[in-house]
């Protein structure tokens, strides 16, 4: 009786490896006839083996890792050793992978390599410290060659700089190879190339380009990934040509729209750009108080009283805090000088000035102070401490005034070279501390010409940096162009003389007061005009941003260097040390550069400087309200009503806005609705019930033929149709085999399906169907 039963168990054995497929071929080897309901296997679709993909991911790991760090490096001339950086990326590869070969193993050893590459650097903390800096500070000189950012490096230890340098780009090496193989194991190629992508064009953004071998390494190894980088079915060949299509159209639309918002003067595209960049900055960083610099919207401030920021003095004193500067006057409105006059002759120049302790943005105080320790007879001016907490300004910009100490710099934002100090992230309102040198009444002309300056006998290193950015403010803050010369030439008093500063600032004064009525009740300007010429020939009228545009020109045809300056006047009370500003303290004024004493404000706004005296600034004598008063509001109405197009330009943002949300939201749901579809299906079928599991399977593939436009019962196989048979219309029950059949049939017919579909239908099976 045993032996019988013996005899029996190795039959049904035979017979069930007879009637089972192999769940490596099913899913690698197999293809569906339908014209004789049967499986055959399709030689060219038979993967590698084991041992070759675990090559296969050395090398694409290795190849991914060294490209991005070659490219980065050549492109921000980072001095590192690329032996040194490819030697431990090669070992990273090799272990990595060995240990990711299986799940268990890869979970255990991942976390170890992330723990050891943590403990290495915990060890050896001063050297990876010293030698990251040194690296930043090789990508901070190539990125402030063409850009307008501030030279402000990191403190490095030059005695150990070599060797520290190569154990920052080894820790480096280790751990960008460590990132690339977890992706690359877990089939997520597609980001990898994506990221590849992204890391080897970081540098065209700021000019900074990679050599030719190292792009070419990159490009080769992208392919690589997509082509030897999913041999197990995720990307195939006959999505390449859909895939580089996609990205095609993609290029050719971010070339197209690069082309039209850069270098096409269509006026509905740049009303386009600048509402975009404009009202996208007041979502990101706040509403501003001021136009920043665009005429179309000089008429179109609003208030309502609120807090914009508050501020804490030692001492109280008259303060220009600037924030938006604008350096070259185009027709449509202020904008920033082009970013490549910071390269050329002036390529680390302003480097240089960091060595000696000078700075454009803080010339004023170090020049204070040198006349202090030179000139025994002037009385010494106070040092004032503000604080200032940011409650709702525009967190763009930290609001800094003109006599700023060049020791409050290491405590604030980073500067923008000589123009203002820009946000670090978005919605940065951490309060800030600075100091500031004062003097009596703010006359500056008291101080200007000090015999130490003109001699050459003062501080001969700021003299010589302060002469060197002179050159370079005069060459590019005096742009007029000839038409408006000749204009000048024409109308202005002492035209075609080289004025003494402070005799300008009379000179400009007296003209605009007599030309232009303060009116805060303005128009638009006329389209196709000049904004100055057709402000002093036909509007005649308005408040501080038309008084500061139009004086910055003047004193630029009188060959001072001059730009446009938006920010907030701050004029306390006697006493008042503790100040709320507004938005109604909003206003805009001129800064102009003059000779030792750096760029200083210029107030030409009539009601707010004092006409008994030619100081350059108000010092609190404000008489009249700017456009930002409250008032200035109810008396408006009838302007509102002509405001369409910056309403339109608001809607349209807004609309934008909507739009992308209702689509990111859309996706969501999508792809949450997906997961949840797969995630029961494959519950089902993985039951611990047979008959579920079954029937969960012969759905799936019912489904799979409906959407593949294939009727089921004409292409089933026979070892299929017997199982499912048997689950229906037997009463014996189902074993592990009978469920291991139909299971591995759906994932056969998925495959196939999936890879005879375009591009198109894939993405219509995995995320409308839910079917993957």
């Amino acid at each position: 009786m045993k032996n019988k039963k013996t005899q029996i168990e190795k039959e049904h054995k035979k017979d069930r490896k007879k009637r089972m497929i192999p769940k490596r071929k099913l899913q690698n080897g197999l293809k569906l006839q339908n014209n004789r309901q049967e499986i055959r296997l399709d030689l060219q679709a038979l993967s590698v083996k084991e041992s070759n993909y675990l090559a296969i991911r050395i090398v694409l790991t290795f190849l991914a890792s060294v490209s991005v760090l070659f490219c980065c490096f050549s492109a921000f001339q980072v001095k590192v050793s690329l032996i040194v950086t490819a030697v431990p990326a090669l070992v990273m590869a090799v272990i990595s992978q060995i240990l990711f070969l299986r799940k268990k193993s890869g979970w255990i050893g991942g976390t170890g390599m992330a723990i050891v590459i943590a403990v290495l650097s915990v060890i050896l903390l001063n050297s990876v410290s010293n030698g990251f800096s040194a690296i930043a500070n090789d990508v901070l000189r190539s990125v402030n060659k063409n850009m307008a950012m501030a030279n402000l490096m990191f403190v490095v230890n030059e005695d150990s700089l070599v060797a520290d340098e190569y154990i920052a780009s080894i820790i480096l090496s280790l751990l960008v190879t460590f990132v690339f193989a977890i992706f690359i194991r877990f089939h997520l190629n597609a980001w990898v190339v994506l990221l590849q992508f992204l890391l080897c064009a970081s540098g065209f953004m700021y000019k900074c380009i990679p050599s030719v071998w190292t792009l070419v390494l990159a490009g080769v190894t992208m392919v690589g990934i997509l082509l030897a980088g999913n041999i197990k079915g995720r990307i195939t060949k006959d999505m390449y040509a859909g895939m580089l299509v996609f990205a095609g159209v993609l290029a050719g639309a971010a070339c197209l729209i690069f082309i039209l918002l850069t270098y096409i003067p269509i006026p509905v595209v740049d009303d386009i750009k600048d509402s975009i960049v404009y009202n996208g900055g007041n979502l990101i960083y706040g509403k501003n108080d001021y136009p920043e610099g665009s005429f179309k919207r000089f008429h179109t401030v609003e208030t309502n009283g609120s807090k914009k920021l508050h501020i804490e003095m030692s001492e109280p004193a008259v303060m220009y805090l600037r924030g938006y500067v604008g350096s070259k006057y185009t027709e449509d409105g202020w904008t920033e000088n082009d970013k490549d006059i910071y390269g050329g002759d002036y390529e680390g120049v302003f480097e240089y000035f960091a060595k000696f302790n000078y700075y454009p943005l803080a010339t004023l105080a170090s020049y204070m102070d040198i006349t202090k320790i030179n000139d025994a007879d002037m009385p010494l001016s106070d040092i004032i401490s503000v604080e200032v907490e940011n409650l709702a300004a525009s967190s763009k910009y930290q609001y800094l005034p003109e006599n700023m100490t060049y020791d409050s710099l290491p405590d604030l934002y980073a500067p923008k070279k000589d123009v203002n100090f820009v946000a670090q992230g978005f919605g940065n309102r951490k309060p800030y501390r600075f100091y500031m040198d004062t003097l009596s009444k703010n006359d500056y002309e008291s101080i200007y010409n000090e015999s130490w300056y003109t001699e050459g006998t003062g501080d001969t290193d700021f003299i010589d940096c302060e002469q060197t950015y002179a050159y370079f403010a005069s060459k590019n803050y005096t742009e007029v162009s000839d038409e408006m010369k000749q204009y000048f030439d024409r109308t202005l008093p002492e035209a075609g003389k080289k004025l003494n500063p402070f005799d300008a600032i009379d000179v400009v004064r007296h003209y605009l007061r007599d030309t232009i009525t303060y009116s805060e009740d303005v128009t638009a300007n006329d389209p196709g005009t000049d904004f100055v010429k057709n402000l002093i020939e036909n509007k005649k009228e308005g408040y501080s941003v038309h008084f500061a545009t139009a004086a910055a020109m003047m004193f630029r045809y009188y060959n001072i260097p001059a730009r446009y300056v938006e920010g907030y006047l701050v004029a306390p009370e006697e006493g008042e040390t503790s100040i709320d500003v507004l938005d109604q303290d909003a206003h805009a004024w001129v800064e102009i550069y003059v000779n030792g004493l750096g760029f200083i404000p210029v107030e030409v706004t009539p009601g707010f400087y004092s006409e008994d005296d030619n100081s350059t600034i108000g010092n609190g004598a404000v008489s009249g309200s700017d456009n930002q008063d409250s008032e200035s509001e109810d008396s408006s109405s009838d302007q509102d009503n002509n405001d369409n197009d910056d309403s339109t330009e608001i809607n349209l943002l807004y609309i934008l806005i909507a739009i992308v949300s209702l689509l990111v939201l859309f996706l969501i749901v999508v792809i949450v609705r997906r997961a949840v579809v797969c995630s029961k299906r494959k519950k089902a079928m993985k039951s611990e019930n047979r008959e579920k599991a079954v029937a969960a399977a012969s759905l799936y593939i019912e489904a799979l033929y409906k959407y593949a436009g294939k009727k089921m019962e004409e292409s089933l196989p026979s070892e299929v149709i017997t199982v499912l048979q048997k689950n229906r219309f037997s009463r014996e029950e189902l074993d592990y085999t009978d469920v291991a059949v139909v299971r591995d049939y759906a994932q056969t017919v998925k495959q196939e399906v999936y890879h005879s579909s375009n591009l198109w239908g894939r993405c219509r099976m995995r995320f409308v169907k839910c079917l993957i």
